[in-house]
C-alpha cells in the first residue's frame, strides 16, 4: 500500500511515516481484502496545534475523508485511525445491511399449491 506523506511547515520523520503506516494498515488489513489503491497523509503544523488528515478510495469505491486537530502530531495520528476506523466500521455495517433475506425452503409445488387454494377457497 503505497502512503503519499505531505508535511507543511513540519520536518519529516520516519518515525511519523512509520507509526501512520503501521496504524493505517491495521486498519486496512481489519475491513478490507485487499489494501487501497493510494493513500494520502498530510500533516500541518499550527500556532495552537496539529493537523492530520487523510484520504483514500476504499476498494468499493467509496471515498474516505478525515481530518483531526490534536495537540501533538502522534496525538492527530491516533486520533484520525480512531475515526478511520469508526467510518469504515459504519460502511461494513451499511454493506452488511443491504444483503437479500435468505430464501424459505419452499419448493415450487408447495408454493403452488399455496397458491391454488387462495384463490379458489373451499365453501
Amino acid at each position: 500500500m503505497p502512503v503519499r506523506f505531505v508535511f507543511h511547515h513540519l520536518d519529516p520523520s520516519r518515525s511519523l511515516m512509520r507509526y501512520t503506516e503501521e496504524k493505517l494498515s491495521h486498519l486496512f488489513e481489519k475491513y478490507f481484502s485487499r489494501p487501497p489503491v493510494a493513500v494520502r497523509v498530510s500533516f500541518t503544523k499550527l500556532k495552537n496545534g496539529r493537523i492530520a488528515h487523510c484520504d483514500f478510495q476504499g476498494p468499493y469505491g467509496k471515498e474516505v475523508h478525515t481530518e483531526v486537530k490534536a495537540p501533538t502530531v502522534y496525538g492527530a495520528v491516533n486520533k484520525m485511525a480512531t475515526r478511520i476506523g469508526r467510518q469504515l466500521r459504519r460502511q461494513k455495517e451499511r454493506i452488511k445491511g443491504h444483503k437479500s433475506l435468505p430464501m424459505h425452503s419452499v419448493t415450487a409445488a408447495e408454493a403452488l399449491a399455496v397458491e391454488r387454494e387462495e384463490s379458489f377457497p373451499l365453501v
